[in-house]
């Protein structure tokens, strides 16, 4: 369960300063950084992708090209650094002073403890003593792996503590009046794209962030910066976790500390969300709401892909007696060989709701799904989910296609 966390330092070892000159070589050697997704078979679980190299800062080295975005909510100002390919350097805006340069640290390579600012979609992360960067998101402990040009190659622990004040405007989304309660979690990487989508979420009050009540999960604590409530940190899960879609396993540690809290008991509606899915909450409400569903009583789950007739993973939707069934019955269908069959999450969830009873129902119009229709997501169809986004520019148009669509509905 979600329980709003505020600032101080959080335990963790002092170690020595960066070499620069060293990162500094190393970049210099490295050839020039492009986006490489692996090719990911569609279907049920299918679609999460995982780049072969993390775009970062240090790909500026060809050239930058900057595109100033306004925000769709709060008319916010930002520039999104491109390199030379045009490729978005994820959460690498800057903030401006008033005359238009450059106050903020402008990279995770520039120590921004003195600065005293990152942008919005970033948060100035302590390392150590000597050392601090603005980056979406941090994990504690050492990292799993890193590129040469990074700074967490040296593979020493960051205590992520948070530097600087409280942002004066945080974006804070609560359910319409009326909208049923909604529950919602995401388990998300802490290395690759995931990080810099989720505190995407954050920053617009998207994803999990707008439901009644939500949980992040990790391998590790992962921290995301300011909310509405404090800084929002993930629940550790433990791991390595797995990248691809075979990660029932993964996912079981985290149903199972949703079992500890008790969450889904507490709610009308349990809602998983994929990090790479825009999602608004308000609109599966809106849709749950016209339904009726006496959701304490009535056990049923949403199918929302009509060419495979399948529970689709970027938005699993299960009635309050239909999730307390299925956390309560873990065990049982880890045993079962036919809900094993594969390794898939959400093979998982529908086979093992199937198996404790659990009612189902067709629904295309919760989740506009590539890996259904195999087309190209325009994220204007008025449906609750869409999928998949796997860069912070290609979740930008969409969430700005989604929030007119819903103002012009």
């Amino acid at each position: 369960m979600f329980t709003p966390r505020t600032g101080g330092a959080i335990a963790g070892e002092s170690h020595e300063g960066q070499d620069l000159v060293a990162a500094e070589l190393a970049l210099a050697s490295e050839p020039s950084v492009e986006e490489e997704l692996l090719d990911v078979e569609g279907g049920s679980g299918a679609g999460r992708e995982q780049p072969r190299r993390i775009i970062g800062a240090a790909a500026l080295r060809g050239g930058v090209v900057a595109l100033l975005i306004v925000a769709a909510l709060g008319g916010s100002s930002a520039l999104l650094a491109r390199d030379p390919h045009g490729h978005a350097l994820v959460g690498d805006a800057v903030g401006l002073s008033a005359s238009g340069q450059a106050a903020c640290a402008q990279s995770y390579t520039e120590d921004c403890r003195g600065k005293g600012c990152c942008s919005e979609y970033t948060s100035c992360f302590e390392k150590n003593s000597t050392w601090a960067a603005c980056l979406a998101t941090c994990a504690l402990g050492a990292s799993d792996s890193a590129p040469p040009w990074d700074p967490n190659a040296d593979f020493m622990p960051w205590t992520c503590k948070v530097l600087g004040d409280r942002p004066a405007t945080v974006v804070s989304r609560k359910p319409a009046a009326g909208s049923p309660s909604l529950y919602c979690y995401m388990v998300a990487l802490v290395a690759g794209n995931e990080p810099e989508l989720v505190r995407r979420h954050l920053a617009t009050g998207t994803g999990i962030f707008g439901c009644s009540e939500y949980d992040l999960y990790s391998e590790r604590e992962m921290v995301l910066g300011y909310g509405p409530s404090g800084i929002i940190r993930s629940t550790p899960i433990g791991g390595p976790m797995s990248s691809t879609q075979n990660n029932t396993r993964d996912f079981l540690r985290a149903w199972r500390k949703i079992r500890e809290h008790g969450a889904p008991s507490r709610n009308d509606w349990t809602v998983k969300i994929d990090p790479d899915a825009v999602f608004f909450a308000d609109v599966l409400g809106q849709k749950l709401a016209a339904r009726s569903i006496k959701t304490a009583t009535d056990s049923v789950y949403f199918k929302n892909c009509d060419t495979w007739h399948s529970l689709q993973g970027p938005l699993e939707v299960m009635s309050k007696a239909a999730a307390t069934k299925f956390f309560h019955s873990l065990d049982v269908c880890y045993l079962d060989k036919k809900v094993m069959k594969s390794l898939a999450e959400d093979w998982f969830v529908a086979h093992c709701l199937d198996r404790i009873g659990a009612r189902h129902i067709e629904d295309v119009g919760l989740l506009e799904d590539e890996w259904c229709h195999h087309k190209t997501v325009e994220c204007v169809s008025g449906m609750a989910a869409y999928h998949p986004f796997k860069t912070t520019d290609g979740y930008e148009k969409c969430r700005q296609a989604g929030v007119a669509q819903i103002a012009a509905a």
